[in-house]
């Protein structure tokens, strides 16, 4: 199940015949998630834990924490942690998975650029925002970036749905009509928002910073077809694409 929000403030027709869709992450991608929530979100997923039964010092286990993300990028860093320690008690996985995906912020702000970026995008591609996470969270953050009216639609994807953003692109393309070709995935993760729009036949691009930009392609489905340092070298980086 794909939870959505849908933008007001869409001046095109319904179906798009000769724009881009360019469809964005969040976290990593248009703001520094890494820079400004992660560290304490995983501090936070430790104390979580802690609490819940996991009879561990929070500083051990926020240094194991890390060790094992390093090793197993793309596992379950609360149950690595959990089982690390010899337990598989769902309620002290739970307690660091919640945690994590729910940090507690206030002020946050958008990478520089993002916002004249997508103002000027917008007036000439349809942009949609794509993220995973608990939807909560994840509006608030778009609320506080000031950024939800640069887009036509927003999907809010539940985390724990390994193909949910492909659903969610597959649901953007059948309401609004663009070819998948003419679909452009922009985000920091390898293994899933890029895996997801090769699958599709999308263009896909990678933003490589954050916590995941250490996870590599693992064979050509995973391969971005460009790949940006930041994400304000995105308008030329669609000049590339179209000449």
């Amino acid at each position: 199940m794909i939870l959505r929000s849908t933008t007001t403030n869409c001046r095109r027709s319904k179906y798009m015949t000769d724009t881009l869709a360019l469809v964005f992450d969040l976290d990593d991608t248009l703001m520094d998630t890494y820079g400004q929530l992660v560290m304490v979100a995983h501090q936070n997923a430790c104390a979580a834990m802690n609490r819940a039964g996991l009879d561990v010092p929070v500083e051990e286990l926020m240094a194991t924490r890390l060790r094992l993300m390093s090793e197993q990028p793309r596992a379950d860093v609360n149950q690595l942690l959990a089982q690390h320690y010899g337990s598989e008690d769902p309620e002290i996985i739970r307690a660091g998975f919640e945690t994590y995906f729910n940090p507690d912020f206030t002020n946050i702000e958008p990478f520089p650029g993002v916002h004249e970026m997508l103002a000027q995008l917008q007036t000439e591609h349809d942009l949609f925002l794509v993220t995973s996470g608990y939807q909560k969270p994840q509006q608030k953050k778009v609320e506080v970036l000031g950024i939800g009216d640069y887009f036509r639609e927003i999907c809010y994807v539940p985390v724990d749905q390994p193909e949910g953003k492909r659903e969610a692109f597959k649901y953007l393309q059948n309401k609004y009509g663009c070819d998948f070709e003419r679909m452009i995935i922009i985000g920091d993760r390898i293994n899933n928002e890029i895996v997801h729009g090769n699958y599709l036949g999308c263009t896909t691009v990678w933003v490589r910073h954050g916590e995941c930009a250490h996870i590599l392609p693992e064979g050509p489905h995973e391969e971005p077809r460009l790949t940006l340092e930041a994400i304000h070298h995105q308008p030329e980086l669609l000049q590339k694409l179209s000449s």
